[in-house]
C-alpha cells in the first residue's frame, strides 16, 4: 500500500482523557472505557460504530482490547491490536496499525488507548492490589510470575 494513501486517508479526529489522580477509586477498566468513551464524543462517533481497538500492555497493567471493546458495546470488533511490553515505540506502532485499517478499509474508526491505574490497582512490576486477586486476562499469567516482559 502507498504511503501516501495511507496518510491521506485516515486523520486522528477525537481525543479523550481522564482525570490525573493519586487514587482514581476506580478500576483501568473504567477509566479505559470513560477515556474512549470521551474520544468517541469528541470525535462525533457513536462508539458502537467502532471496529478497531488497539493498546499495549507494560508489565501487567491495562485492560485488553477485547475486554473494552466488549465493554463498549462492541463484542465482535473487526480489529484487535494487543501489544506486548517491547519498549518505547509501541505508540508509533498502533498508530500504524490503525492508519493501515482505516486505510485498507478493514475498520471504519481505530480507537486508540492506555489505560494505568497504578497507585489504586497494578503498578510495574506486579505490586498493587491486583497482585494476589487476578482477574480478567490476568489470571491467566500474574499467578504464575508473569509480570513483565523479562518473565
Amino acid at each position: 500500500m502507498d504511503q501516501y494513501k495511507v496518510r491521506d486517508a485516515t486523520a486522528i479526529v477525537g481525543i479523550g482523557m481522564t482525570e490525573f489522580s493519586a487514587d482514581s477509586g476506580v478500576s483501568e477498566l473504567t477509566n479505559a472505557v470513560r477515556a474512549a468513551k470521551l474520544a468517541c464524543e469528541d470525535a462525533g462517533v457513536d462508539p458502537r460504530h467502532v471496529d478497531g481497538f488497539g493498546s499495549f500492555n507494560s508489565y501487567g497493567e491495562g485492560p485488553s482490547a477485547v475486554i473494552v471493546a466488549g465493554t463498549m458495546g462492541n463484542p465482535e470488533p473487526a480489529n484487535i491490536l494487543m501489544l506486548p511490553p517491547f519498549g518505547g515505540n509501541m505508540t508509533a506502532m498502533i498508530l500504524g496499525f490503525a492508519a493501515m485499517a482505516v486505510a485498507s478499509g478493514t475498520a471504519r474508526y481505530f480507537l486508540i488507548y492506555r489505560a494505568i491505574n497504578g497507585r489504586s490497582e497494578m503498578r510495574i512490576g506486579g505490586t498493587g492490589t491486583t497482585t494476589t486477586r487476578a482477574s480478567g486476562d490476568r489470571q491467566f499469567t500474574q499467578p504464575f510470575g508473569m509480570h513483565g516482559a523479562a518473565a
